[in-house]
């Protein structure tokens, strides 16, 4: 899955994933930079929006920890550990002037929201 952002002035932004690695590419009138890996720990589900002139992105890292980051800032923002559940299709939305993240959960086989 792969997201354009544009911007103004002719430029925008594409984030991607690649194996494990989120990346990020920048383009200005028709060209496109060299791609910049944001994070090196994906393994599933990236989701992004934009809130409050910002990019947010969450995935699912390969401990199965769910992440939500802000792009071009190296923290982590959230991260919710999984010891007893599995996360499944984790979607990040900007809804009313909120930051939202939507998740549904399995433990003990069953599913929750």
């Amino acid at each position: 899955m792969s997201t354009f952002y544009a911007t103004s002035n002719n430029t925008g932004y594409l984030l991607y994933t690649y194996s494990n690695h989120i990346i990020i590419r920048s383009k200005k009138d028709n060209m496109f930079s060299k791609g910049q890996v944001l994070t090196s720990d994906f393994l599933q589900d990236l989701s992004d929006t934009q809130f409050n002139s910002s990019i947010y992105y969450s995935y699912i890292d390969l401990y199965n920890n769910l992440i939500i980051r802000r792009l071009f800032d190296s923290s982590i923002l959230f991260m919710s550990e999984s010891i007893t559940y599995t996360y499944f299709m984790p979607r990040l939305i900007s809804f009313s002037g909120k930051l939202i993240i939507l998740v549904e959960k399995k433990y003990d086989n069953k599913r929750y929201i």
